[in-house]
């Protein structure tokens, strides 16, 4: 089994080349031998897993030269020159250029065998450190975008940081305003397709034109057909298509859509043509597949084709933890909006907001908030009014002990589980707290 990284040999002279290059890779290495420079650097870039091992003095571009262009493209690559007893002291003006390290002739095979190690070893280091900071990056912008501290989120924006780079179909399951097209969105901004995003919801297009919609047609192939028009899945070319509610598709378009991404070419309607299309494909199911699939309403071979990987969004019920800081997102934006000040979220209020079951999710959190910063009463008080009007019956007692231990649980939430802040913000001493949480069998790791 070849070991991680690439060596690149460089001679021109071709028994020493084929030599040394021929031991490195006995040793399990991945070796390309290479007479001059220049083929050199028509190997490397800034993402290449390698180093460069060189003979100082060669025609045309010889090894100081190399070095300096190689800096240019990603001064972390490690260049190993190979230099004369007389050339020692450009040896070490090449060490204060950037070199990794320098061999004297003649070559110690042991001593070559553990600058490539060494130097192998540090090529990692620096590519995992990048790719690392890169994905680091992304989950900063992403948390922008999917908020939320509960597991459900974290998981969901490190798989999105996982897929997006990749060219694979994803397919995204969720209920009504779970955020399916936010994550679709996400999965074509932070990877490295080119082209458009390209959204179109398929139960929301009449299916007398929903192939026409997607494939595009030519001129005069139906009644209205005035002139040529480009479908969805040729505007997305390079790009991402995302078709939402996939599960509404009829099924003739289900059958083309299945050789579009067999073959990666369409035929518009009444066209003969060909063309080619370079599309990463999303799709989004409010309901499931597999049980649209045996009642005869969704292709399985489509469904298996969609299938490749997929990602389960969490109804807002499940993740109530994340309802507080989306609240106060979608409430300044509807600040911003209307040009209104943000009310003060009281105690109350937020007991509300988690008691509501949110049938509509996401959509129907920013809806409240907007009635919130505009003064309205939110529908989701009265809801959960109406509900505890039917609880009436209960004991005082009993709405006191479930008052107070919503208040504890809303509190834990809100300072991420700890113990002095959270009994600061409730005005007790953290003796009571701890009673009061082991009373209710509060565990302070979930709020963690």
């Amino acid at each position: 089994m070849a070991k991680p990284g690439r060596v690149l040999f460089i001679d021109d002279e071709e028994e020493v080349r084929l030599a040394y290059s021929d031991s490195i890779r006995l040793e399990g290495y991945d070796v390309v031998a290479i007479e001059s420079a220049a083929e050199a650097l028509e190997h490397i870039s800034q993402n290449w897993n390698g180093i460069i091992i060189s003979d100082i003095k060669m025609p045309l571009m010889d090894g100081m030269e190399l070095l300096s262009k190689v800096n240019k493209i990603d001064n972390k690559i490690p260049v190993i020159l190979i230099t004369g007893h007389g050339d020692i002291e450009l040896a070490v003006t090449a060490m204060h250029q950037g070199a990794y390290d320098f061999i004297t002739k003649p070559v110690d095979p042991l001593q070559i065998l553990d600058i490539v190690r060494r130097s192998l070893e540090k090529r990692n280091l620096v590519l995992e450190n990048r790719d690392l900071r890169i994905a680091l990056d992304s989950l900063g912008a992403m948390e922008q975008k999917l908020i939320g501290k509960s597991p459900e989120m974290q998981a969901l924006r490190q798989s999105i940081v996982d897929l997006a780079p990749l060219n694979v179909e994803v397919l995204i399951n969720g209920a009504t305003g779970t955020g399916k097209e936010v994550t679709a969105r996400c999965l074509h901004n932070f990877g490295v397709r080119t082209g458009r995003f390209v959204a179109i919801n398929c139960g929301a297009i009449p299916a007398s034109v929903i192939e026409s919609e997607l494939f595009g047609h030519e001129a005069g192939s139906f009644t209205s057909a005035q002139k040529t028009r480009t479908g969805k899945i040729e505007y997305a070319d390079g790009g991402t298509l995302f078709l939402d509610e996939i599960e509404s598709m009829p099924l003739q378009a289900q059958i083309m859509l299945l050789r579009v991404l067999e073959e990666r070419t369409i035929t518009r309607l009444g066209g003969n043509e060909e063309i080619p299309v370079d599309i990463r494909l999303i799709a989004a199911s409010k309901t499931d597949l597999k049980q649209a699939v045996a009642d005869k309403l969704f292709r399985e071979d489509l469904y298996y084709r969609l299938q490749v990987v997929s990602l389960d969004l969490s109804p807002l019920k499940h993740r109530s933890k994340d309802i507080p800081m989306l609240f106060q997102h979608f409430t300044k934006l509807a600040s911003l909006k209307y040009r209104r000040p943000v009310p003060e979220l009281s105690p109350y209020f937020l007991q509300i907001l988690l008691q509501h079951d949110w049938p509509g999710n996401i959509r129907e959190l920013r809806n409240e908030a907007e009635r919130f910063v505009l003064g309205q009463v939110p529908a989701a008080t009265e809801q959960v009014q109406d509900q505890n009007d039917q609880k009436c019956s209960s004991s005082l007692n009993e709405l006191l002990a479930n008052y107070e231990k919503k208040l504890i649980q809303d509190a834990l939430l809100q300072n991420s589980g700890k113990i002095e802040h959270t009994a600061d913000e409730l005005g007790i001493p953290r003796k009571t707290l701890y009673l009061r949480m082991q009373k209710y069998n509060i565990k302070r790791k979930i709020y963690l």
